[in-house]
């Protein structure tokens, strides 16, 4: 019986050991080596932190408004906002020419404007900081308006890619002058693909900050991220408040945001438009985009906070 039972136990482990193999096996080879490849490359580099001034003219009483662009979750502010070109002859060369939106494209497009581009350490996997939205927020608002009171108030138009845009709103919700004078002097809001209501990625990458633990990662960032999270829902609601209450005093804030109308797939995990929607919406469908760092044709809609803003289509 004792070897009946061993020769049990043995089936078991190896039927587990191959199992194993087979599900992680590829998901570590499409996924989590890549991420590990980017982090090491990513230390060898000078990441940028604080506020960044990409562009502004030459004399500052001829600038106008202010762009304040805000990178996601655990990326950088420089890659963040480039992109091969689309009219490259060859689409796999090395030698593709990349274009910065805000420096090659928005630059070029607003020459009155002064932009900037805030960068934040939001890393979750190895040699990642303590940190939350809310301090990260914070940070970014002391930041902006020790900056601007060297110059005459402007408006300020805000950029927000993914877990960039939840720093904004930390920002605009918080208390006390500093933020009452940021937000009276916003006029408009862009959230790209930013997971209003969390988003299902971020349990997997828990899992795995968990699992890498000793080598530094941080789960608090993924955690607070999670789908359905009730922080997310008090931000959202602080956040309606806070504009309401802004145009009551000042003027509307135009905000708009844009989410894929398609799943992504990562990792076998489907990731919707739902996470990036925001409640009390009106919906309307802009055009084809993708979100995504990849190329991947999606549709994507135009969601305004308010039924009153006004949208044009293409």
């Amino acid at each position: 019986m004792d070897g009946v039972a061993g020769c049990s136990r043995l089936r078991f482990w190896v039927t587990a050991t191959v199992t194993a193999t087979v599900v992680v096996l590829p998901v570590y080879l499409l996924h989590i080596r890549p991420i590990i490849g980017r982090i090491s490359r990513r230390r060898k580099s000078k990441r940028p932190h604080g506020l960044d001034i990409i562009s502004e003219p030459d004399n500052a009483d001829d600038v106008t408004f202010e762009i304040v662009a805000v990178h996601g979750l655990g990326a950088d502010s420089e890659h963040t906002w480039t992109a091969a070109a689309v009219e490259s002859p060859d689409p796999d060369s090395k030698d593709r020419r990349r274009i910065h939106l805000l420096r090659d494209l928005l630059k070029h497009d607003f020459p009155s404007a002064r932009i900037l581009a805030f960068a934040h350490n939001s890393d979750w996997l190895i040699d990642a900081p303590v940190t939350t939205a809310h301090q990260i927020g914070h940070r970014m608002l002391v930041e902006l308006a020790n900056y601007r009171s060297k110059y005459r108030r402007v408006p300020i138009i805000f950029i927000g890619h993914s877990f960039g845009g939840i720093i904004i709103k930390e920002a605009l919700c918080r208390s006390g002058d500093t933020a009452r004078d940021i937000v009276d002097s916003t006029s408009g809001i862009i959230f790209l693909g930013t997971p209003h209501q969390g988003s299902l990625v971020s349990t997997p990458g828990a899992i795995l900050a968990w699992v890498t633990g000793a080598l530094g990662s941080q789960t608090g960032l993924l955690v607070s991220l999670m789908s359905c999270r009730p922080e997310l829902d008090d931000l959202d609601a602080n956040f309606h408040r806070c504009m309401k209450e802004k145009e009551q005093r000042t003027q509307k804030t135009e905000i708009i945001a844009f989410c894929e109308q398609r799943s992504t797939y990562f990792a076998g995990i489907s990731v919707g438009m739902e996470s990036s929607s925001i409640h009390l919406l009106n919906v309307e469908m802009l055009t084809s985009f993708s979100l995504c760092p990849w190329p991947q044709p999606e549709a994507v809609m135009v969601l305004n906070l308010y039924p009153s803003t006004q949208t044009t289509q293409d």
